[in-house]
């Protein structure tokens, strides 16, 4: 298996191609973000996806690659794992690594024929550089969001993670949880605000009466202030302080989270619900089908 190097400020990143998708190595990673301790960077990113019921399924791997020393068993991350390592990392130089892989690395490893393009394609080299440079402000602003959401209390990981990543996907359309997605990997648990369950309900096959309940007259846009109703009347939330939040039998399907506000530069506190276990047992239950 080829290893495709690269230097970043005299330090070596060596990447390797396992079906189809770009992986790095893990200790080189590591060196580059002031990460000390490998291992326990790897064992924090595991534990921090179990914890959450992620699965880690393709994004830490043990791989055999040919050294110096011999063969060794090296720990490899894919492009999702590499995006972890990096938030971990509380360097200054984090951001400028993640600017040099996203316009320098993985666009090389295209052109080489990795990453899902074949060798005879020519990269539309004007179509890289402007997703470059968007990733390089998103990544810019996920850096910056999640020290201000960690300063005023966001320190979950799961509830950092989704809240930095809507504001980010709200200033530059980047939604990196939807890339991942994309790609099939693994990624934190998605939630959805009340106004998106109407989206949903509207956009879906849902009976016209359920249709009617979450949305205008003119059935053209949603009206949450009726699912917030109806949940609490199923005993899903109440309002405390003018703020709807879980009943013991809604945590299960729910989180409190915080987000920046449409209208200000203030965060607003909301409950928001599971993508995949509401949709099973609230909207395919509640909503009949039509």
């Amino acid at each position: 298996m080829d290893i495709i190097s690269f230097t970043f400020q005299e330090n070596t990143i060596r990447t390797i191609e396992i079906n189809n998708e770009p992986y790095f190595i893990a200790k080189d990673l590591a060196k580059v973000l002031g990460l000390k301790d490998s291992k326990g960077a790897i064992r924090d990113l595991r534990n921090r996806y179990i914890e959450n019921n992620i699965n880690l399924e393709g994004v830490i791997l043990t791989h055999p690659l040919k050294t110096e020393g011999g063969i060794q068993n090296l720990t490899v991350l894919s492009e999702i794992g590499l995006y972890e390592f990096i938030f971990a990392s509380r360097k200054s130089i984090a951001v400028i690594f993640r600017n040099w892989v996203a316009s320098e690395v993985l666009p090389q490893i295209r052109k080489t024929g990795s990453y899902s393009i074949s060798k005879t394609d020519e990269p539309d080299l004007e179509k890289i550089k402007k997703r470059a440079e968007l990733i390089r402000v998103a990544t810019e602003l996920v850096l910056n969001y999640k020290k201000s959401y960690f300063e005023i209390g966001i320190t979950r990981p799961e509830e950092l993670g989704i809240t930095v990543n809507k504001s980010v996907a709200k200033d530059t359309t980047v939604d990196f949880l939807e890339i991942a997605e994309k790609k099939g990997l693994s990624t934190i648990e998605k939630y959805y605000t009340v106004t998106e369950l109407c989206e949903i309900v509207m956009n879906g096959d849902f009976s016209e009466e359920a249709k009617k309940l979450v949305s205008t007259k003119k059935g053209d846009k949603p009206r949450p202030q009726n699912l917030n109703k109806l949940l609490e009347k199923l005993g899903f939330q109440e309002k405390e302080d003018d703020i709807w939040k879980a009943t013991e039998k809604g945590k299960k399907f729910s989180d409190f989270v915080q987000n920046k506000s449409k209208y200000s530069e203030k965060t607003v506190f909301h409950t928001v619900w599971k993508k995949r276990d509401f949709e099973q047992t609230f909207l395919g239950r509640i909503f009949l089908k039509g």
